[in-house]
């Protein structure tokens, strides 16, 4: 239900930015604290953390934090209704496509990080950074995909 009202909301947001070229604080801070709950949930259900995620919109004392700085203006081709959508979808395609299948690998680490978390009482380092890379990257493109961030998402696991 959440995502929904987020991708209403910038639905929204694109005719202010449309006529204003500046993103609505106000739209803003919901649809960045539904993709700040999405990616706790996420690293939660990824076994990443212990702690059970806040049912937050701000950023709250967790292991996992997103920070997305707000723009002073926006692209308005970006942004534009229904085109800019389409724009960002064509110029994500590659994205998708190393996400998809580092999301499928995603799937088979965590299933077996889980034993060793089991047995070991520890998820393997390497996997972990695997395991948060990838929620990074995709958290990334989605910052990008509901317009938070103008800035073409970088093809890295790690931090830029």
């Amino acid at each position: 239900f959440f995502g929904i009202v987020a991708v209403v909301l910038y639905f929204v947001a694109t005719f202010a930015i449309l006529f204003s070229g500046v993103y609505p604080r106000g739209l803003y801070d919901i649809v960045l604290g539904y993709l700040r709950w999405n990616a706790n949930v996420s690293g939660y259900l990824y076994s990443l953390y212990d702690a059970y995620p806040p049912f937050a919109t701000d950023q709250q004392p967790y292991p996992l934090a997103v920070a997305v700085s707000y723009p002073a203006q926006s692209s308005r081709l970006l942004n534009f209704p229904f085109f800019g959508w389409l724009i960002r979808f064509l110029l994500l395609l590659p994205h998708f496509v190393v996400v998809m299948f580092l999301g499928l690998a995603l799937v088979i680490v965590v299933f077996i990080a889980r034993f060793a978390i089991l047995f070991t009482g520890s998820f393997p380092a390497g996997m972990h950074r695997f395991s948060v890379g990838v929620l990074r990257w995709s958290t990334r493109i989605q910052a990008y995909t509901s317009g938070l961030t103008d800035r073409y998402p970088p093809f890295r696991l790690q931090d830029p």
